[in-house]
This record gives structure tokens, C-alpha cells and sequence, in this order.
């Protein structure tokens, strides 16, 4: 596994280099009108690529021990309030030539592990034009509620936007603060193939992941077995096209020549309309259940305005 993500990566760089739009943008930035005859190869290359993720093997063996119910409430409820005015008060703006970098603390009681991945800012309105996907820094689990002295805990987000166009004098844009509430839950099989559960609709459950439809950032998706979750379940998300995940659900070995047989340049160039499936790859080669969470959350919205001489 490690040594396709490193192919990937490869042909990213190589890609950003060399031309304007890179084979990740096209691929899982629904931006198939931009394949060329210049990068078709690299586009039926790259498909290979992620048939193989789908298919691979790695020898990651998962022990179950986690309690799941424990993930369906937030032991910080009575909190939230607090740590969402802590993040809209702290919120800061810096600027360079080509990135927007917003940052926010706040502090909490160390009564138990805080995810950072539950605390999110959205910018959902701007007066000029960002990068749609940050980088996020800080985000994890941080646990230091063993040490008793220590009665808050300081964290801090920080989100890179990469701007694209040049900041004059003034900027404004419009936050979204969210913080995890509660969830709702679904257990899954390959019994559930077809079916729309939590608002989703399940398309495929394979060996080492699951094809979703209709999914946001607010669903979680977890090996389980026994109302145990595994305490390895580090996962790769990406949306695929439809037609390019059927056909490589369809057809145990993919070979470059059938596959420009099947999707000639005019029928590539012309996926993004047939829509994306949203892939979920798992560190487990043998799923028989999948826990699926839907997050809730509490809400607070804010403007930020900054002048710049």
C-alpha cells in the first residue's frame, strides 16, 4: 500500500510541474474536461494505480478492544458553548503571497482525551477566492487527563487556505464554528449492499473497503466486530467516478489496453457529469462489519473582517 501512495505522490509532483491541471485534480477534484490528449496516458496509468489500492493486501492485523459506544456521545457536553466562544474570540488571520492561514484556541477541562478532529471551521462565504480544500494542522487525539494537576488543556487549530487571487485592502468572509455533539450509528454488512442507511447509500463492501454514496464530512466509518472498533483504523478517503469504480468492482484484473478500449478520451472527458462515489480504504483485509457514525453538531456563525495597508 505504502508503495503506491508513493506512485501517487510521484505523479502528483510531476503533474503540478508540468502542467496546469494535475491528474489529482482531475481525478478526484470531478475535473475530468481537462484531460488532454497530452495527459490521457497518465490518466489510464493512474486508474491502474487506484484498482490496485482497491485490490491490495497489507499485513496490518487489527485487535478489536475499543468500546464504540463510548464514541456516540461527547463526555464535554455542557463545554460547547464555551469552547465555541473560545475559538470565535481567538480566531486570527495571517497572510503570506499565496496562503490564507486561519488559527484558533481554546481550552477545556482535562477530564478526558479531547479529539481535535470533532472541532471544525469552515469558511462558507468570501469576498475573493480561496482554495474549496484547507490542510489542517493540529488535528488528533491528545490524552492528558491521567496527570491531575493539569486541570485545562490548550489546544489549537490551524487551517491553510491557499488564496487565489491577490489580497488588496480589505477581506471578509463569513465562519462556520462547529463542535461534536452527539452521533447516531449504523452497523453494516454486505447485507446492506444497495441500501440507504443514515441518508447514505451503500454501493460496495469489499475486503479492504467500502463505496458509498451521498456522504458528507459528518459520517465516520470504523472496522467493528463483537462492539469492538479497532484500535488500528487509520483509512484513505477519495471520490472515484461511478462508471471507472464499477468497471474496476467488475473485472478482477484491469489492463491498460481494455481499459482504453472502455473509456476512450470523449467518454473520459465526460465523467464528471455521471457524478463520484466516495471510496473508504481500511488497515483491515478481512471486513465483516462496518460501524458507521453520523455526526452532530453544535453551531455558531461569525464574520471576520481584516484591513491590510
Amino acid at each position: 500500500m505504502k508503495k503506491i501512495i508513493l506512485i501517487l505522490i510521484f505523479i502528483l509532483a510531476f503533474q503540478n510541474g508540468f502542467t496546469q491541471t494535475s491528474i489529482f485534480e482531475i481525478m478526484f477534484d470531478n475535473k475530468s474536461e481537462k484531460i488532454t490528449e497530452k495527459n490521457l496516458n497518465d490518466v489510464y496509468l493512474f486508474i491502474t494505480q487506484i484498482d490496485q489500492m482497491l485490490k491490495s493486501e497489507n499485513n496490518v492485523k487489527n485487535t478489536y478492544t475499543e468500546s464504540f459506544k463510548k464514541l456516540l456521545t461527547n463526555t464535554r457536553t455542557n463545554e460547547l458553548d464555551n469552547i465555541l466562544n473560545q475559538m470565535k474570540q481567538n480566531l486570527e488571520i495571517e497572510i503570506s503571497e499565496s496562503k490564507l492561514n486561519l488559527i484558533t484556541k481554546f481550552n477545556a477541562s482535562n477530564i478526558s482525551s479531547i479529539n481535535l478532529n470533532n472541532y471544525l471551521i469552515e469558511i462558507e462565504k468570501s469576498d475573493f477566492e480561496i482554495g474549496k480544500i484547507p490542510s489542517v494542522n493540529s488535528l488528533g487525539i491528545f490524552d492528558y487527563s491521567s496527570n491531575k494537576s493539569m486541570k485545562q488543556v490548550m489546544s489549537e487549530l490551524k487551517y491553510e487556505f491557499t488564496l487565489k487571487e491577490k489580497i488588496k485592502k480589505k477581506i471578509k468572509f463569513e465562519i462556520k464554528i462547529r463542535a461534536f455533539k452527539k452521533c447516531e450509528y449504523k452497523i453494516i454488512t454486505n447485507k446492506d449492499i444497495s441500501k440507504e442507511l443514515l441518508g447514505i447509500k451503500i454501493i460496495n463492501i469489499s475486503k479492504n473497503h467500502i463505496a458509498i454514496e451521498n456522504s458528507n464530512k459528518d459520517f465516520e466509518f470504523l472496522p467493528y466486530k463483537n462492539e469492538k472498533i479497532a484500535k488500528v483504523k487509520s483509512t484513505m478517503k477519495f471520490s472515484i467516478y461511478k462508471p471507472i469504480y464499477e468497471y474496476l468492482k467488475s473485472n478482477q484484473k484491469i489492463i491498460i489496453e481494455d481499459l482504453k478500449k472502455e473509456f476512450p478520451i470523449e467518454r473520459l472527458k465526460k465523467l464528471n457529469i455521471k457524478g463520484t462515489y466516495e471510496v473508504i480504504i481500511f488497515n483491515d483485509n478481512s471486513l465483516n462489519e462496518i460501524l458507521i457514525l453520523k455526526k452532530e453538531y453544535k453551531e455558531l456563525k461569525t464574520t471576520l473582517e481584516k484591513n491590510y495597508s
